[in-house]
């Protein structure tokens, strides 16, 4: 142990520690410790070596509610699983995960879990060497998920559970089995970074769909085909909202009288369109800053 008067001398002697890894980091402030002692910076460069932190054995935190994994090393797919189900309680859950994080498949079967974040982030563009990747998840109380993943991974979820809201930013449609089990929510955002066909539209959103946004539409044919497919087949719809996008200067009330046109089989449900419309989430997932960890390697 070393006892330090002068916090410089503090954030010099972690400056210049050299092993990879620590073990063990306790720090103690004395009661004439100065209010501006930059602890936050004390512990920024001591983690910058990574912590290391063992759940080879078992190991239980009863009272932990709130856990944010980012960009995590782990030592395998058992490590996350034994990581989560030391946390009996567990009711947030952040994932910020990467490529080269030794997981092939990310279990969450937190059966106390009721906000599920994730994102995966990919270093490299997609290409035919991208391997299979997965997220399961088996939480049956889940009510808030959100998940941005632009690479080919696959999401499952077991026990099908009542989502109030579920934001969803991928690569292409989820399949049917996906879309399934997201059947019972109340508020569904999805984001894609490839075309959708009316064929990749799930038969359960024309029997629930009830306010229904299309942010940047672009009037093109593929655009023009699954718009025409959910206004004709959205039986419960309410309202569409049309923005269109930012770039058109041109021809913009032939497009809104093409939309007009279109056929609505709820004859109930108002059209509306705007070059400024502004759509915001209802629900946007929050993200704390925290530090690299490296688990069990």
């Amino acid at each position: 142990m070393a006892v330090y008067l002068d916090d410089g001398a503090v954030a010099e002697s972690l400056r210049l520690h050299k092993a990879p890894i620590l073990e063990r980091l306790t720090i103690k402030l004395g009661p004439h410790c100065p209010v501006n002692a930059n602890v936050g910076k004390w512990i920024g460069n001591a983690v910058d070596r990574r912590v290391f932190v063992d759940v080879s054995s078992p190991v239980c935190l009863p009272p932990l509610k709130r856990l944010l994994l980012v960009f995590v090393v782990y030592k395998d797919d058992d490590y996350v699983v034994r990581l989560l189900s030391s946390c009996p309680i567990l009711e947030y859950l952040y994932v910020l995960q990467h490529e080269q994080d030794n997981v092939t498949k990310f279990s969450v079967k937190v059966p106390s879990l009721e906000t599920l974040i994730y994102f995966y982030r990919k270093a490299k563009v997609l290409d035919e060497e991208d391997i299979g990747r997965s997220l399961a998840i088996d939480s049956k109380i889940l009510k808030k998920f959100f998940i941005a993943d632009y690479s080919t991974n696959s999401c499952s979820i077991e026990n099908k559970p009542s989502f109030d809201k579920a934001v969803i930013y991928v690569y292409s449609y989820p399949d049917d089995k996906f879309m399934r089990s997201l059947s019972s929510v109340r508020y569904l955002e999805i984001r894609l970074s490839v075309a959708t066909k009316p064929n990749d539209i799930p038969p359960c959103l024309s029997t629930k769909l009830k306010i229904f946004e299309w942010k940047e539409y672009g009037a093109t044919s593929e655009e023009k085909q699954v718009l025409s497919y959910i206004l004709a087949n959205s039986k419960c719809l309410k309202r569409a909202g049309i923005s269109l996008k930012s770039t058109w200067k041109w021809n913009k009330k032939k497009i809104m009288k093409e939309l007009k046109s279109m056929y609505r089989i709820s004859t109930t449900s108002q059209l509306l369109f705007s070059t400024q419309l502004e759509f915001k989430p209802l629900w946007t997932p929050f993200r704390n800053n925290v530090t690299n960890l490296k688990i069990g390697v």
